[in-house]
């Protein structure tokens, strides 16, 4: 069945590179379970992606790093995070 169909989002991570690019599935999200997604929007003002089914709309934080990452890999993988080698805390990415 189609993740799609069933209601799963997937994220993913793609990056450019002088051979061509590679990606990596992050994570994947029971959004609707059950029910086909219908539409997806993206937020960049709430940092979120809205998904919505017939039957109901939910909110998927795009910054989860400390809910979901518990290794420095799986946390740098993720656009969004990196990881506070002082503390050993996945923490939301913040340039500077």
């Amino acid at each position: 069945m189609n993740d799609i169909n069933d209601g799963r989002v997937h994220k993913i991570v793609e990056w450019a590179k002088e051979e061509g690019s590679a990606s990596i599935l992050l994570d994947v999200f029971d959004v609707t379970p059950g029910e086909p997604i219908q539409v997806m929007e993206l937020s960049k003002e709430h940092k979120a992606l809205y998904v919505a089914s017939d039957h109901r709309v939910k909110q998927v934080d795009l910054v989860m790093c400390n809910r979901r990452y518990d290794n420095c890999l799986r946390c740098v993988h993720d656009p969004y995070c990196g990881w506070d080698k002082d503390s050993n805390v996945c923490k939301p990415y913040s340039p500077g």
